[in-house]
């Protein structure tokens, strides 16, 4: 039986507004894309299924909520300090423009060590504008 995800993990109808640590996020234009990087996260680099997720659409532009609005008090001070901290709040607004665009975001565990094969992967496979979220760090990664 496979681990259980970290409690930190995104799931699927979560409401936290950040990724988790240690995620690889990359961007796919199609519901086949988004099915070949599933499928190869999965083959090639023995990912648990239940640990990598995708969004869609609006509702999943609204998960992502760039300005905090969805997620209450606490959901617009937590983007208001993105708002100063690296790339964030350039990341969010991307991330949520290209999914209401009609294309998909899939997300992946990786750490420091496995996240650029993590990448690899998903580029040989269609994503694009792929980072990793780390505990303190947005890093863009080009495979």
């Amino acid at each position: 039986m496979p681990d259980d995800p970290p409690e930190h993990q995104y799931q699927q109808g979560s409401e936290s507004l950040s990724f988790p640590d240690d995620t690889v996020v990359g961007i796919v234009d199609d519901p086949d894309g988004a099915i070949a990087v599933i499928e190869a996260l999965l083959e090639e680099e023995g990912i648990d299924e239940d640990r990598v997720t995708f969004m869609c659409g609006e509702s999943g532009a609204r998960r992502i909520d760039p300005e905090g609005e969805r997620h209450g008090l606490l959901g617009r001070l937590q983007r208001l300090v993105q708002h100063y901290s690296d790339k964030e709040p350039e990341n969010v607004q991307r991330q949520a423009d290209e999914l209401r665009a009609g294309r998909y975001l899939v997300t992946a565990p990786a750490t420091q060590e496995t996240r650029d094969r993590v990448a690899a992967v998903m580029a040989a496979h269609g994503a694009r504008y792929i980072n990793h979220y780390g505990t303190w760090t947005v890093t863009r990664l080009e495979a």
